[in-house]
């Protein structure tokens, strides 16, 4: 009864892992939007990326949605 009930519970935990890792894999290939005060920021240099579960935006986008003036100096 022991190993019945076992290799039942590992069953269900490889069965519920995989289905998790789809998920994750199928969530990491959507598009990511950003949002300031309930309105779609617009960036010029790239889109916003995902990489190892981590989102890098570009700050220039973010910076002008808040209102900042965002400009370069070459010196």
């Amino acid at each position: 009864m022991k190993k019945l009930m076992t290799v039942f519970l590992l069953g269900a935990v490889a069965f519920f892992t995989f289905q998790f890792a789809e998920t994750v894999e199928a969530a990491s290939s959507s598009v990511i939007t950003v949002l300031v005060d309930a309105r779609k920021v617009k960036f010029q240099g790239g889109d916003p990326v995902m990489e190892n579960n981590r989102v890098q935006v570009p700050l220039r986008g973010i910076g002008e949605a808040l209102g900042a003036k965002v400009d370069f100096s070459e010196k």
